[in-house]
């Protein structure tokens, strides 16, 4: 990459990163991560929310956990997001638990989740059977969302729902 005369800078990185997460090539996104570190390119929060989606897609959660930790050590703080991935990614290798003490974690620290996870999040929570977790989500949705906006999300989803039956 860095034969031509410009040098990558952490968007081409990323790019690449993402093309090999996105294939599961664990071991080609390490290797250009590492990369990256050595010439000096300071990863950035959607490097290592790429890494960790990857790791958590491949099975390794493992793998996730050391980039979580790998963030803290280098500074790099944590958006929103990164901790949507986690969460989704604790609930997809069955570790409800956990899933269920950082989503507290974060409703408590009263950031302000995506639309579009409440319902995930919900959807994991009803499967598991927890109450008093899907009374404090909903509870969340309703302090950021104007019930409106929460209405016609609602439609829209019940017309797709509808358009697959082939009603």
């Amino acid at each position: 990459m860095g034969q031509t005369s410009y040098p990558p800078d952490i968007v081409t990185y990323n790019c690449f990163l993402k093309v090999l997460c996105d294939n599961r090539n664990s071991e080609e996104a390490l290797c250009l991560y590492q990369k990256m570190n050595e010439v000096g390119c300071s990863p950035s929060v959607q490097t290592y929310n790429m890494l960790i989606v990857m790791f958590f897609k491949i099975g390794e959660p493992d793998g996730a956990f050391e980039a979580w930790r790998e963030m803290e050590r280098r500074g790099c703080a944590r958006d929103t997001d990164t901790y949507c991935v986690v969460i989704e990614g604790l609930f997809g290798c069955n570790s409800t638990k956990d899933a269920i003490s950082l989503l507290e974690q974060v409703l408590n620290t009263g950031r302000k989740l995506p639309f579009k996870k409440f319902d995930a999040f919900l959807k994991e929570l009803s499967a598991v059977g927890d109450l008093r977790a899907i009374d404090r989500l909903s509870e969340q949705m309703r302090k950021f969302y104007n019930p409106a906006m929460a209405r016609c999300f609602a439609v829209n989803q019940k017309r797709r729902s509808m358009n697959l039956r082939g009603r």
